[in-house]
């Protein structure tokens, strides 16, 4: 039992000399560095060959790992459109047969493919190339994830939780007394634990590194269906001015690169006075005088623009009146006092005929009530509203 505790304690003594900051000149060699990892309280033995002033432990450059030595994981997202999914789906799966990938998930209906994949890292450019090739391409992202540092510190922790598995078992050994047996198995079982856990760690990590992941969403898209044309640009067309037998439109494009015509239709009552096109240059104004109008009378002005390789333009439209003259003011003044007495007597004569069956009902009702009410009376001697001179 003695021996047991003088060997607990030297590798106590061992782990806290190795805590003591120690400065070591710039690109000193040393061959070993001990750290102790405070959480799981276990000893890690990690080489190094060169310690830097910059602080704490570094590579050199020279000594870094190069990049097929580097642990990197790589995902990407591929959506195309095509016009057969089955098909789509024969070229992922050849392709994944020919670079050793197998399918992860897949869902497949009539509107849309859904595929996780795994290809072999070093296949992955040539795989995701095969498949762009076979649809139209609407998005693709490709990233990476450079876990190398972690990876290390992973496998450092391993080590030096094996090293300290076999120290237990050695102990073990030659212990005599249960109690201790009992306490070093429970730290060796401690010990299996965490060295399972790191190594399903590392497993899943050279999984991921060694096979990239790659999600698939292929869209059906019907050939038959031909998708329409961009609809030109819409016209600014503005009333610059107005007189009595004409008024002039100002027409403005908005376009930044090309040229739009624009017909205008100018009618009233449904009938068409005037119609013109114009030419406009993007960013540029084209004026329109409609001439030969009747004063005071209310046009409608219709117009719509056409593009090269675009589709033309709804309809607009809006109404504009002609400016009135003296004897447009006078005739328009006569005539509004004209209406106003037409008005007056077309509105009396409507009374009077929505009145007459109410006249008819109450003289229907009113006469005989009257007739026989004074009757009544005459024939009591008692005469209407006399019953005060009575007293």
């Amino acid at each position: 039992m003695k021996k047991i505790f003088a060997l607990l304690f030297v590798l106590f003594m061992a782990g806290c000399s190795r805590e003591v900051a120690v400065e070591v000149p710039v690109e000193k060699i040393v061959e070993k560095e001990v750290i102790v990892e405070k959480e799981s309280e276990v000893i890690v033995e990690v080489p190094v060959e060169v310690i830097k002033e910059t602080g704490g432990l570094q590579l050199d450059a020279t000594d870094l790992p190069g990049l097929e030595q580097r642990k990197i994981i790589y995902r990407a997202d591929l959506e195309v459109e095509t016009s057969n999914l089955e098909t789509y789906r024969e070229i992922v799966i050849n392709q994944l047969t020919i670079h050793w990938g197998y399918v992860q998930d897949e869902v497949l209906n009539e509107k849309k493919l859904t595929m996780t994949v795994r290809v072999p890292s070093e296949a992955l450019d040539d795989f995701l190339e095969a498949l762009q090739n076979g649809g139209d391409v609407t998005s693709f992202r490709k990233t990476s994830e450079d876990i190398t540092n972690t990876y290390t510190t992973y496998e450092a922790r391993k080590e030096a939780l094996e090293a300290r598995h076999q120290r237990l078992i050695e102990l073990i050994e030659v212990a005599e007394d249960v109690d201790d047996i009992i306490d070093l198995e429970r730290e060796r079982s401690n010990v299996e634990a965490q060295l399972i856990e790191i190594g399903i760690r590392l497993t899943s990590y050279d999984s991921l590194v060694d096979y990239s992941t790659v999600d698939i969403e292929a869209i059906f898209v019907d050939p038959n269906i031909v998708e329409p044309l961009p609809v030109a640009q819409s016209a600014n067309v503005d009333v610059e001015e107005v007189g009595t037998n004409q008024f002039e439109l100002e027409i403005y494009n908005r376009d930044e690169e090309d040229s739009f015509m624009t017909y205008i239709v100018v009618t009233n009552e449904g009938e068409e006075v005037f119609s013109t096109e114009v030419l406009v240059h993007p960013l540029m104004y084209g004026q329109v005088v409609v001439t030969g109008l009747e004063s005071d009378t209310l046009y409608k002005v219709e117009y719509y623009t056409s593009q090269d390789e675009h589709q033309d333009t709804n309809y607009d439209r809006f109404t504009i009146s002609t400016r009135e003259t003296y004897g447009d003011e006078i005739g328009n003044t006569f005539g509004s006092a004209w209406n106003g007495f037409v008005n007056f007597f077309q509105g009396l004569f409507l009374f009077l005929i929505a009145a007459f069956p109410t006249l008819v009902v109450l003289g229907v009702i009113a006469v005989p009530t009257v007739y026989f009410v004074r009757r009544y009376q005459n024939r009591n001697h008692k005469p209407i509203n006399n019953n005060k001179d009575n007293e």
